[in-house]
């Protein structure tokens, strides 16, 4: 019984619906989906840095640098 309940709550956990990624500053970015609860979720108050490889460049000056 105790092996029926956690497969129909890994079933249900793995079959929900999350949202279509978003990247609402650069359309043409990869988008990210807000998790609800999530244990380490952003702070609205906090600085988030990024750092950037400049030493490549993409094809067009419209696309995205990949890997």
């Amino acid at each position: 019984m105790k092996l029926l309940i956690i497969l129909l709550a890994t079933a249900a956990a793995v079959s929900a619906q999350w949202p279509a990624p978003k990247a609402p500053v650069v359309p043409e970015a990869d988008g990210y989906v807000e998790i609800p609860n999530a244990a380490a979720a952003p702070m609205k108050n906090s600085t988030y840095r990024a750092v950037f490889d400049a030493t490549r460049r993409a094809e067009k000056p419209t696309a995205l640098l990949r890997r």
